[in-house]
C-alpha cells in the first residue's frame, strides 16, 4: 500500500527512505477526476484508433500518478541514491556518501498558490500558508543536506527522526549553521 507519508525500510546493508507519493491523493484530486472524466468521455466517441488511444494514455497516466513516489536508498558510508519510482519501477542514480554526520529536524513556514475556478469561470489564486518539519540528514557545518522526510508536524518528523537515527547511528541536532568566512 502506498502511503503519501515517509516510510523507512532497511534491508542488510541498505536503508530506504521513501519520501511519500509524489501526487498525494489529497492534493491532486482535480487531476485524477479529470484524467477519469477523459477516459470515459473517450467511450463516446466513435470507435476508433483515436478514442483507444485516449483510454491507453488515460489509463497509463493515472497509474503512473497514483505509483509514483520518490526517495532515497543509504548504503551508509559509501553511497547514496536518489529515485523516483512509478509502475514498480525506481529510476535514480547512485552517489558518492560522503561528509554526513547528523540528522537535523527544521521547522518553517511555507507559501502554497492555489487556483479555485468559480462558477463564471474565474480563476482566484488562493495563497495558502502552512507550517512543515522537514528531517534533514546533514553535515558537521549543517551546510550540505539531504531530504529524508516532510511531515505535517513536529510529532510525526520526531518519531521518524529517531527511528532513522537508530538505524543509521547518527545524532539528531539542532540546526545550527556555520558562518562562512567572507574575504574582505
Amino acid at each position: 500500500m502506498l502511503k503519501d507519508k515517509p516510510t523507512i525500510i532497511a534491508k542488510n546493508d541498505l536503508i530506504e527512505i521513501n519520501h511519500g507519493r509524489r501526487f498525494p491523493k489529497g492534493k491532486s484530486y482535480l487531476l485524477f477526476i479529470f484524467l477519469i472524466v477523459v477516459f470515459f468521455a473517450s467511450f463516446f466517441l466513435p470507435f476508433s484508433s483515436l478514442s483507444i488511444s485516449i483510454q491507453l494514455v488515460s489509463i497509463i497516466l493515472f497509474l503512473f500518478m497514483y505509483t509514483a513516489t520518490t526517495g532515497l536508498i543509504i548504503e551508509i558510508g559509501v553511497k547514496i541514491k536518489f529515485h523516483i519510482s512509478a509502475l514498480g519501477i525506481k529510476q535514480g542514480s547512485w552517489r558518492k556518501y560522503k561528509g554526513f554526520s547528523c540528522l537535523v529536524l527544521k521547522t518553517s513556514m511555507k507559501k502554497r498558490d492555489n487556483t479555485l475556478v468559480n462558477q463564471n469561470g474565474d480563476g482566484v489564486s488562493v495563497t495558502e500558508k502552512f507550517q512543515s518539519t522537514e528531517l534533514y540528514l546533514m553535515d558537521n557545518s549543517h551546510r550540505k543536506k539531504i531530504l529524508c522526510g516532510s511531515f505535517d508536524t513536529y510529532s510525526e518528523a520526531k518519531a521518524f527522526a529517531k527511528e532513522v537515527s537508530l538505524l543509521i547511528g547518527y545524532p539528531i541536532e539542532k540546526f545550527s549553521p556555520t558562518r562562512i568566512q567572507r574575504r574582505s
